[in-house]
């Protein structure tokens, strides 16, 4: 995995979370509803980093199959 694609996960993390957060309050304030949507928005975003890290972890297993689960190269 290259730097640039490293750094781009922590990035998408960010505008992820911000975004979710930043919809659902807008929404809230909207229909007086605070804090639901918020919530839900906020962990909309919360499944999207968790499905970036997992689309890297599998990345990097491709990558790099004769890593073991230790990542000592099974010595």
């Amino acid at each position: 995995m290259s730097a640039a694609g490293a750094s781009a996960i922590g990035i998408e993390m960010v505008v992820a979370l911000g975004l979710g957060y930043w919809i659902g309050s807008r929404i809230d304030r909207h229909f007086h509803t605070n804090p639901w949507f918020t919530i839900f928005f906020f962990l909309a975003g919360v499944g999207a980093c968790v499905k970036a890290m997992v689309r890297v972890v599998r990345d990097y297993k491709r990558e790099n199959p004769d890593q073991d689960e230790r990542g000592n190269g099974g010595g």
